[in-house]
């Protein structure tokens, strides 16, 4: 499975822990149907998760990797899966904020993430602009879907480095044809997703004191429904 797309709405109200079933309750029904009607050719999973304090509300839809040939080419089905994903989750944020009410001074951030096909659109989009090439694209786009052989819903097997070379090739810029580019490690770093170190103080054992101090356990809901037996599953967390 490859992540679609993932929403997160932090807003500041305090629920007790009916309430934040009943918030991840509705996230999941709203996802579900909305994801129905952009999503009807392919299997897709949707997931969320709601966490108390300040509340923190995540919404994500995942689908079978064979999900980014769907609609013909692969640009074409990654510009699609892409538009409609990331409009299944802008709905969902803006469904939570209609039914809790909330004030434009409650909600501290929204955010929308584009997963697999927002990473896989910018490649195509800089080896269009001549700033990577299609070889070293190619690399990054089997690692970003994470399959390199996907199986059709007719059965047939198609060959992702194979369609991701054509493609990528057909858009670059003449002179970058065969291009493998010195800085490629450079660009896969900014693709993935970014990291911050945390130095130690060894003879302490301890986190220097520019670490982030420890925050309180944070108690949460997950709601999925399970590929295997399409059943729904619920799971209280802390953390």
């Amino acid at each position: 499975m490859i992540k679609l797309a993932q929403s997160y709405l932090y807003f500041d109200r305090e629920h007790s822990e009916e309430e934040l079933y009943e918030l991840a309750d509705f996230m999941f029904k709203v996802s579900e149907v909305t994801a129905t009607e952009y999503f009807s050719d392919f299997s897709f999973q949707v997931s969320v998760r709601v966490e108390e304090g300040s509340t923190k509300t995540w919404a994500a839809i995942s689908a079978i990797a064979g999900a980014i040939i769907f609609y013909g080419d692969l640009r074409s089905s990654v510009e699609t899966i892409y538009h409609d994903a990331r409009a299944v989750v802008t709905y969902v944020n803006e469904s939570i904020i209609q039914r809790k009410g909330l004030r434009h001074q409650e909600i501290k951030r929204t955010r929308i993430s584009s997963g697999v096909p927002g990473k896989l659109l910018r490649l195509f989009e800089r080896v269009e602009a001549g700033k990577l090439s299609p070889e070293e694209a190619t690399r990054l786009a089997i690692k970003a879907v994470g399959e390199n052989i996907i199986i059709t819903s007719q059965g047939e097997a198609v060959d992702l480095t194979e369609r991701f070379s054509e493609e990528l090739h057909q858009v670059a810029p003449e002179e970058l044809q065969g291009v493998l580019f010195p800085d490629a490690w450079q660009t896969e770093v900014r693709l993935g997703q970014g990291y911050r170190k945390v130095k130690m103080d060894n003879s302490k054992g301890e986190p220097s004191p520019t670490a982030p101090a420890l925050r309180p356990k944070m108690r949460g809901i997950l709601i999925w429904r399970d590929p295997e037996d399409d059943e729904r599953k619920m799971e209280y967390y802390e953390k």
